[in-house]
């Protein structure tokens, strides 16, 4: 145990299965599985089985160095940290702190002309607001480019303000938009998102400034695939969610090998309580997939009604878990003017649901990931599993590093060999056998 985190790696099929279970090397070719306990809030919370493509450790990690530095924010650094574990490289040296009047300072290490990256949500935190959080991913690409770095690249797992992607009516902002101008402005050379909220949100950036979505449905997919379902059934909670579904749903079919119906929840807007359900899930194991647990009403709210309509057990997967408990109005804001909209149908709710706390929620299992950092409420869940996006973003970085492509990052198998040898990068050639 290091720094209250516990790794191992072990080489596996494309199914989740040990390969040599003798062996607990970091290195080698093949998808690796991470398992891993963090402290969170006094408790352990674990990062279950979760089979990535991930193709081990850098060889050279020092050479690797030498070009390379990994920078993270203070909202959620622990997914920063475990981050460089998997690619065997230090943290970069970021002193963040705040002035007596609040404001943000920033000191970094030196990158004169180093690749660097930025690993930081745009998010609430312990101890941080969500806009505190933007304006440090903001100065921080500022100031390294200030100090002469060769390219910024801005790893966002979680993009605030990406609700607010369109304009719904008159004297709204776009603020999907202007958090993207604003990173352009700092001089960010690159985006790197997990699970946008809209499409539209990679195209608020200019044409110099590439944006690259990854999906964290294939890594659910791996999970659900190692679990005794029967007869699974992946669902859309509403007719917005039908395209992330669907990527589940082919994940689950294609890369875990797992056969799969689906279904959909259509809602009647303005009808509290009002769905209807297309397609059947009459003994079935449902899997819920949305892109946000907020309060965790919703999809309490689903389970029930899927358990209903004769579901055998249901599960829930989102990427990002943005439980918190109750949080005080801001003092500048008056009573009279209400919070701008509900993240979905129905009203606002701050505070964390109270049938999951209990666990009288009908969900077997609510899986997420460490797009954002758990909260104490989060963690008092029972049933609540993390899945982590380290070796994930791991690859990523070594992929962009070399000038790979991110279109076959779930296409990998064991045997593949997909990297050519670049040793000014500290990158090595895998292994056939």
């Amino acid at each position: 145990i290091v720094a209250g985190q516990a790794q191992r790696y072990v080489a596996c099929d494309g199914k989740g299965r040990e390969t040599n279970p003798a062996s607990s090397s970091r290195r080698g070719s093949g998808i690796r599985v991470a398992y891993s306990v963090r402290q969170s809030h006094g408790r352990g919370v674990w990062y279950p089985e979760a089979p990535t493509i991930f193709t081990g450790a850098l060889d050279d990690p020092e050479e690797f160095q030498k070009r390379v530095t990994v920078f993270s924010g203070n909202t959620n650094r622990a997914l920063a940290e475990a981050t460089c574990e998997c690619l065997g490289i230090p943290l970069g040296c970021a002193e963040i702190s705040t002035y007596d009047d609040g404001e943000i300072k920033i000191q970094v290490e030196r990158v004169r002309r180093k690749q660097v990256y930025v690993i930081s949500p745009v998010c609430r935190g312990d101890g941080i607001g969500v806009n505190d959080s933007l304006m440090e991913l903001l100065l921080l690409v500022s100031t390294l480019n200030r100090a002469s770095a060769a390219e910024v690249t801005a790893i966002i797992p979680y993009y605030g303000y990406g609700i607010s992607d369109h304009k719904e009516k008159s004297g709204v902002p776009i603020a999907a938009s202007d958090v993207a101008h604003m990173l352009t402005a700092m001089g960010v050379a690159r985006v790197v998102a997990v699970d946008l909220h809209g499409p539209q949100i990679s195209g608020f950036f200019p044409p110099r400034v590439p944006v690259e979505v990854l999906s964290s449905g294939p890594l659910g997919a791996f999970y659900f695939s190692t679990k005794n379902l029967s007869r699974p059934v992946v669902v859309s909670p509403d007719e917005d969610s039908v395209v992330r579904a669907k990527e589940f749903y082919t994940a689950m079919r294609k890369h875990a090998g797992q056969q799969c119906g689906m279904a959909m929840i259509v809602r009647q807007r303005g009808r509290e309580g009002d769905m209807e359900l297309v397609g059947s899930v009459d003994g079935a194991d449902c899997i819920i997939v949305d892109e946000i647990v907020a309060s965790g009403e919703r999809i309490c709210e689903v389970a029930a009604f899927l358990k209903k309509r004769g579901a055998k057990r249901v599960f829930g997967f989102a990427t990002h878990c943005l439980i918190r408990g109750q949080q005080k109005p801001s003092e500048g804001l008056s009573k009279a003017v209400p919070l701008l909209g509900p993240l979905h149908s129905g009203s606002r709710r701050e505070s964390v649901h109270s049938d999951l706390l209990t666990g009288n929620c009908d969900l077997e299992e609510l899986v997420v990931t460490d797009s954002a950092p758990l909260s104490a409420e989060a963690a008092r869940i029972p049933m609540l599993k993390q899945i982590t996006l380290a070796p994930l973003l791991a690859e990523v970085i070594k992929r962009l590093q070399c000038h790979g492509t991110l279109l076959d990052l779930f296409e990998l198998n064991p045997g593949q060999s997909t990297w050519s040898k670049s040793p000014e990068l500290g990158l090595r050639k895998k292994d056939k056998s």
